[in-house]
């Protein structure tokens, strides 16, 4: 399985098969461009960030959108990770700060946790 988030900058994840070099699905709901995408290494979780500066975990094999996370105030996010059972995702932004959210599998409450030169660093933030 291939995923194609930048080429050219999209507003959607797709997934392709690269057996068959067919389409298997195409994940949207980003309202700009998906810079980075990353898989749960459990096996059902993606996560994709976009320069609209939410972080999407989707059930890729159901084609489900699991989990909106929102990260105002900082530069755009470039990268993403998804922790081996999706308890954990975490983003990247353009200003060198890294956020962590609880995930979709968690059965905590909502981290707030940043780290970073981003809005607020080090300190707690919720949401």
């Amino acid at each position: 399985m291939v995923l194609s988030p930048l080429c050219p900058p999209l507003r959607s994840v797709r997934l392709w098969n690269v057996k068959f070099r067919s389409l298997i699905a195409t994940l949207t709901g980003h309202t700009a461009a998906v810079t980075g995408v990353s898989f749960a290494p459990s096996g059902s979780y993606l996560a994709s960030c976009s320069t609209d500066m939410t972080v999407k975990v989707w059930n890729w094999k159901t084609k489900v959108l699991m989990q909106t996370l929102s990260w105002a105030g900082v530069q755009p996010l470039n990268s993403v990770s998804v922790s081996f059972d999706a308890s954990l995702v975490a983003a990247g932004s353009n200003d060198n700060s890294v956020r962590v959210w609880a995930g979709p599998q968690s059965s905590s409450n909502p981290l707030g946790l940043q780290i970073g030169e981003g809005p607020r660093s080090h300190a707690p933030v919720m949401g």
